[in-house]
């Protein structure tokens, strides 16, 4: 998909025109390649994205630092999710043994979602 909202933190990942294409420029290349180019050039733009997967800004991202507490409870809930989705059969055996428990977690991950979008 394509966006033409370009937010704080974004980098650029590549450029594209003329027959040519330039990878993780630096600006110095960015500008040069931008400078030198005769016709339409495409840019590509990598988001700032925060360790669960949203947009932010940078002053957001600064405010999200996990306490060790808080990164240790994630790492813990992680491995337990990596056990029971880290194959299809025990994704199969997770799903099917335990449909309540796998049911509400897939809302509450949509909640999560939701709240994080209306924010």
């Amino acid at each position: 998909s394509t966006s033409s909202e370009l937010r704080p933190g974004a980098r650029l990942v590549a450029l594209a025109g003329g027959g040519r294409r330039l990878s993780r420029p630096t600006p110095q290349q960015a500008c040069d390649f931008l400078c030198s180019a005769k016709e339409d050039v495409e840019a590509v733009f990598s988001p700032l994205i925060d360790r669960n997967g949203f947009i932010v800004t940078p002053e957001q991202l600064a405010t999200r630092t996990p306490s060790r507490s808080d990164a240790l409870r994630e790492s813990a809930d992680v491995r337990k999710w990596q056990k029971r989705v880290g194959s299809a059969k025990a994704w199969r055996a997770f799903s099917q043994s335990r449909p309540e428990q796998y049911k509400e977690k897939v809302r509450c991950v949509e909640r999560f979602a939701e709240i994080r979008r209306d924010s």
